[in-house]
């Protein structure tokens, strides 16, 4: 399996968590839970994920058209990853459930 970057892996929760909430977050999304990252960035973060096997794309050409893939959905599931809340500045943390 291969390595992600701290900055993957936030982008891999930010995803996780949208998805376990039936709604993947859009590029701008991402790049606005990443601390104000350009849509570029985000953008970048989101394909290296998919070329990484991470993320599927069912529907291309969509705001919201990926999904975890099962390689994502065992990552996940053997580092028990977590959502990221922010409240105030302060990151919280709560498991996510995968369905």
């Amino acid at each position: 399996m291969e390595n992600l970057t701290p900055r993957q892996f936030e982008a891999l929760l930010i995803i996780a968590d949208g998805v376990a909430k039936s709604q993947p977050p859009t590029i701008r999304e991402i790049g606005s839970r990443m601390g104000g990252m350009t849509p570029k960035g985000a953008y970048d973060h989101r394909n290296t994920l998919a070329r990484k096997g991470y993320l599927v794309s069912p529907l291309e050409r969509r705001a919201r058209w990926f999904d975890l893939t099962d390689k994502a959905r065992e990552f996940i599931g053997t580092h028990g990853l977590v959502s990221i809340l922010e409240a105030g500045g302060v990151r919280i943390y709560r498991r996510v459930e995968l369905v």
